[in-house]
């Protein structure tokens, strides 16, 4: 049940119209975000999400690498010089030498390149999925801020209000100025805190801007109930995004070490040699040349990737098991939370909706002073807070669920 809903009954004196009035307040805006925005903002816009993607292209030039034919560039030697006897002669020798790679390293190497692109891939949707958990963060807290500033411009037309029955009393003789006095000092206590939640707002705008990426707070304004949390009421568990990225960096791992194997391959190098000997003889010689991979046998780099596959394969089990406990910890978490809001709603505000206006009657028949209502209201309006305070807290606690159940649009 939303505020608006609770207090209708008490419009005029008690809490009137919910909108801002003309004491500093925001113009509308032409456009706002909602909670489905500032989501799709966060997948595409955030700054971590932008540099996941631009090293998902990091690899895909490391793909193109691993493509090429050899490592190695075809080698093209050539030497020529004099022969001294009866006659001087150029005796001229050229060979060109062309890697030949067995073993499949070429196709093992790019299967390597393309699961690195895999795994950068998979880094980029758990930086979608923490930019998005962190976008509704702050979108939520620029609702609550928003809501608190209203609140803050309705205790400043009821202060004024008030205020204004003093004065009138005071011209008829019922009260003394120093009921006006403690009027004006509520109009005064009631503007600045105006401004401090303008304050708030400014600064939850300017955090939402960041979060998504935008030129500025004035591109963060922000619409929806801070109450709703249907959409938190109805996630569904599903694989979250960093345990699909621990199992695909095994699977990188894995293809390194597939790689490095082919270390153990030899490599051909097809010889053609053209000389031509004294007295214009054409030479042409076809061969092989053959590494012998007796020391180095990609050992080094075999080991390394074997102990990476088994880090990968600890970090997943190390993910899972916090997982679990994040789910068990956020439902129990939001449930608190929305029972705290719960409390509050059904047995707190009503009664000092009634209370503020037992006191008001009271004042308005002589049989309280200023300082009774203003008391009075005082607790009404702190209750008010911490009602939007624990909103703001069940909608964090559901974001957190959300997040941890992989649930996150």
């Amino acid at each position: 049940m939303s505020i608006a809903r609770l207090h209708r009954p008490l419009v005029g004196l008690l809490f009137g119209a919910s909108a801002l009035v003309s004491f500093p307040a925001y113009a509308e805006e032409p456009s706002s975000l909602t909670r489905e925005r500032v989501i799709e903002l966060a997948r595409k816009s955030s700054p971590s999400v932008r540099l996941a993607g631009a090293a998902v292209e990091e690899e895909r030039a490391d793909l193109i690498g691993a493509r090429i034919f050899a490592r190695d560039n075809p080698v093209l030697e050539a030497v020529a010089g004099p022969r001294w006897g009866d006659e001087t002669t150029i005796d001229l020798e050229a060979t060109l030498a062309i890697p030949i790679e067995l073993g499949g390293k070429r196709r093992k190497r790019v299967a390597a390149a393309q699961a690195s692109i895999d795994r950068a891939s998979a880094d980029v949707a758990v930086d979608e999925q923490e930019a998005i958990a962190r976008a509704l963060r702050a979108y939520y807290a620029a609702l609550h801020a928003e809501e608190r500033l209203a609140l803050a411009n309705e205790r400043k037309k009821l202060a004024d209000q008030l205020l204004d029955a003093a004065h009138s009393r005071l011209a008829a003789g019922d009260v003394a100025e120093l009921e006006v006095n403690l009027a004006a000092t509520e109009v005064a206590r009631a503007e600045s805190e105006v401004l401090a939640e303008l304050a708030d707002v400014e600064r939850a705008r300017g955090k939402l801007a960041i979060t998504l990426g935008l030129d500025g707070p004035d591109e963060a304004v922000v619409e929806g109930a801070l109450g709703d949390r249907s959409a938190f009421d109805a996630v569904q568990p599903s694989e979250r995004a960093d345990v699909a990225a621990a199992r695909v960096a095994i699977d990188e791992e894995e293809a390194f070490v597939v790689s490095a194997d082919a270390a153990r391959f030899p490599d051909f190098n097809f010889r053609l040699t053209y000389a031509r000997e004294d007295g214009g003889t054409d030479i042409i010689l076809a061969g092989l040349a053959v590494t012998l991979p007796l020391f180095d046998r990609g050992q080094g780099e075999r080991s390394g990737a074997r102990a990476r596959v088994r880090r990968a394969e600890l970090a997943l089990q190390l993910t899972e098991d916090v997982v679990a406990t994040e789910v068990e910890v956020a439902a129990r978490a939001y449930k608190t939370s929305v029972a705290a809001v719960v409390k509050l709603e059904e047995d707190a505000l009503p009664l000092v909706a009634r209370n503020d206006e037992l006191s008001v009657t009271a004042y308005q028949s002589g049989k309280a002073d200023v300082g009774t209502v203003i008391v009075v209201r005082r607790e009404a309006l702190d209750t008010r807070r911490e009602y939007l305070d624990r909103q703001l807290e069940a909608a964090l606690a559901g974001v957190e669920l959300s997040r941890a159940l992989g649930a996150l649009p």
